[in-house]
């Protein structure tokens, strides 16, 4: 990786991007959490959970050119510079600067600097909740119509569910009181991901599968054995392999296991692979050389002729994914999107401003 880009990286400490360097995660032997680094993790201020979903005032199409509908078979790169979401295609005014955002299959949720929680859906936006900001971070079930995040405000923090395309909430309160308590694997209950309906969550008891429909819940692995998670898709779940003990804490790199926890991709020293495609049949790797791996072999595919100083961060389609990379312009990106296998890529857009661009993405990674 170039000094440039490097640099770039470490000063856009109001930029949310993806780095796969999952081992600075643990830092003197305590774990820090780090967001995908090229959109802002939200500041300090928290509220209450708004009651139900409240529709904002909309003004006339001065505020809003091409408004970008999701649930279309053609998803497309999407990213924010400002107060407005673009896609190659369109734009949306929203009226505020977005500190992060997710993606699902219905539409958009969005995360500002106050920790208010809102939602893009056919053009409309709305807000959905609020509490979720400092260390908590937006995720999103890509494709259904689920975003999540830990609201730790409140005579009872909860893990917050929003179905977008009904407004339905589901609060789950138990088990995640009192973050700094030794519980905690990690310091605090955390929310990572959403996967058909299932959220993944770290609380009191370890590693947690809920489902958002029903209520019910079970733990996937106790705190004794809680991994960091990185990424579910189709039951499989991407999580961190840490080093024996005596190693200070060392990460060893990230395996894919299955719902029984059986590892269906092994881990291998230094390789973090990061986000499984909507198929599950690959899942991206790669720092400085972006590839992907496939789970059923092992073998790695190399994107863009195997380019060096570009990061894939997010699946479009099962044979589409969207990469980042240094731009021409001084402290620039472009986007990029590569074809799964044959790693053929095209630039859908060329030197953002890295310090102000927003890149979709939710959970917790490096």
């Amino acid at each position: 990786m170039t000094e440039k880009l490097k640099d770039l990286m470490d000063s856009a400490a109001d930029v949310d991007f993806l780095p796969v360097d999952l081992g600075a995660v643990v830092e003197a032997g305590d774990r820090a959490v780090r967001r995908r680094r090229l959109a802002v993790v939200a500041g300090a201020a928290a509220a209450v959970l708004l009651a139900g979903t409240v529709a904002l005032a909309w003004p006339g199409p001065d505020r809003a050119e091409d408004p970008p509908v999701l649930g279309s078979p053609t998803l497309e790169p999407a990213w924010v510079v400002g107060e407005t979401l673009h896609t190659p295609t369109s734009a949306f005014d929203l009226g505020f600067d977005p500190v992060s955002f997710v993606r699902t299959a219905v539409g958009w949720g969005f995360l500002d600097r106050d920790g208010n929680a809102f939602s893009l859906v056919d053009g409309q936006l709305r807000q959905i909740g609020r509490g979720a900001s400092g260390d908590a971070a937006l995720v999103a079930d890509e494709t259904g119509a689920w975003v999540g995040w830990f609201d730790s405000t409140g005579a009872r923090p909860a893990m917050v569910s929003v179905d977008i395309s009904t407004g339905e909430t589901v609060r789950f309160d138990d088990h995640v009181d009192g973050p700094g308590r030794e519980e905690f694997l990690f310091g605090s209950p955390l929310y990572f991901d959403i996967d058909d309906g299932i959220g993944y969550w770290i609380d009191d008891r370890g590693v947690v599968a809920a489902d958002l429909r029903d209520g019910s819940d079970r733990v996937v692995t106790p705190n004794r054995d809680a991994r960091w998670i990185v990424d579910v898709t189709q039951g499989l779940m991407v999580r961190l392999v840490e080093g024996a003990e005596g190693d200070e804490g060392a990460d060893v790199g990230t395996e894919v296991v299955d719902g029984d926890l059986g590892v269906v991709l092994p881990v291998e020293p230094g390789r973090y692979v990061g986000y499984l495609s909507p198929d599950a049949r690959w899942v991206s790797a790669g720092e400085t050389s972006p590839t992907v791996v496939e789970i059923a072999t092992g073998e790695e595919r190399p994107l863009g002729g195997g380019a060096r100083d570009a990061v894939p961060f997010e699946w479009l389609d099962a044979d589409t994914v969207v990469l980042f990379r240094e731009g021409q312009g001084t402290d620039t990106l472009d986007l990029l999107t590569c074809t799964v296998p044959s790693g053929t890529c095209d630039v859908v857009v060329s030197d953002l401003p890295a310090q102000d661009v927003n890149l979709p993405g939710g959970g917790y990674l490096g």
